[in-house]
């Protein structure tokens, strides 16, 4: 429903989510400050699914859309922090890998190995 500049989606009666004029996104809120802005009064959560073999990732970009990424792998169950595409820091359920530079094709990787 579209009133004041704004558009705004109700439940049962209770506003849900808000499209202000600048095109910034609310969800839990009636004033979002940024282009997506999620609140819960305890703790809010933002949920990224998919199947059980596939992959998750949070992108962020410049000109190239996944400048940096932080990637989620279900078969592994491995976390990843990249940058340029390449991996900078890999956790998984019993390791930590830091990789040493942006260069890979060393292959050199610092491990730090849990119990």
């Amino acid at each position: 429903m579209k009133t004041d500049g704004h558009v705004k989606i109700e439940t049962e009666g209770t506003e849900r989510m808000r499209v202000i004029a600048n095109g910034n996104v609310g969800i839990g809120t009636t004033s979002p400050a940024t282009h997506l802005d999620v609140f819960h009064t305890s703790a809010p959560e933002i949920t990224i699914r998919g199947d059980a073999d596939n992959t998750g990732a949070l992108c962020f970009g410049d000109t190239y859309y996944k400048a940096g990424r932080i990637v989620y792998g279900h078969t592994n169950n491995e976390m990843e922090f990249m940058t340029s595409s390449a991996t900078k820091l890999k956790l998984g359920a019993n390791q930590v890998d830091v990789y040493k530079d942006i260069n890979l094709a060393s292959g050199e990787v610092y491990k730090i190995n849990g119990t």
